[in-house]
């Protein structure tokens, strides 16, 4: 019988083993995050549950640009 050596410590995490995740929506206006810092705690709240890292997010993440922002009148 082969013997397995021991995960690394960054893949002995929940979310590497068994797929577990946190998912939260947060609305967009214009390409920017609304109301990001009750979203972030939210989502902080979600992963310290499930036993997941902290998310550690300051800012939100970059929006691209937005396929129909051509053909929406402001």
């Amino acid at each position: 019988m082969t013997e397995l050596s021991p995960l690394p410590p960054q893949l002995s995490t929940p979310a590497a083993l068994h797929g577990a995740t946190a998912f939260t929506t947060i609305r967009t206006r214009r390409g920017r995050a609304l109301l990001w810092s009750e979203h972030l705690a939210r989502l902080a709240g979600t992963a310290k549950l499930l036993g997941l890292p902290d998310p550690g997010l300051p800012q939100p993440p970059a929006l691209g640009p937005l396929p129909w922002a051509c053909c929406v009148s402001h």
